[in-house]
């Protein structure tokens, strides 16, 4: 009868207290390393859209750059132009990625053949900000030089 009263009274047990403090506590470090986890996952989805804008600025300037030694200007149906002043001309492109294309080809000298070659690629049409942007100067050859 001793031992049943010792095992009855045995102040060895974890309390109610104990128990929800340890798993507050395990709470709290488990949304923390979800909260890393989650900013992680965030921040590679947006490094890989920035990837993906650099490899369509780099394909729309290796583009530019063909266009520029055959002497042509980009042309329907790939570009349509949407600006075009004295030595500025604006041409956008929709591609199949998501993304929204503007070139601006611009003539710092209109004597020179030189051309200075701005790709801003955007998420899409109604971007402020571009996801990436390229620039160049290019020997512009014109046509009748040929």
């Amino acid at each position: 009868m001793k031992n049943l009263e010792k095992s009855i009274h045995n102040n060895k047990g974890l309390t109610l207290v104990e128990v929800l403090a340890s798993i507050v506590i395990l709470s709290i470090v488990l949304l923390f390393f979800l909260l890393i986890f989650l900013q992680s996952i965030k921040a590679t989805n947006t490094s890989e859209e920035i990837i993906d804008a650099t490899y369509v600025a780099q394909f729309e300037m290796e583009n530019m750059y063909e266009l520029s030694r055959e002497g042509k200007n980009p042309d329907k149906p790939d570009y349509d132009s949407i600006k075009q002043e004295e030595n500025v001309e604006v041409f956008k492109r929709e591609l199949i990625d998501n993304f929204h294309v503007e070139i601006t080809l611009e003539k710092p000298d209109p004597d020179s053949s030189m051309t200075k070659v701005i790709v801003q690629v955007y998420e899409n049409e109604s971007s402020a900000e571009p996801k990436a942007q390229m620039e160049n100067l290019f020997e512009w050859r014109s046509e009748e030089n040929e």
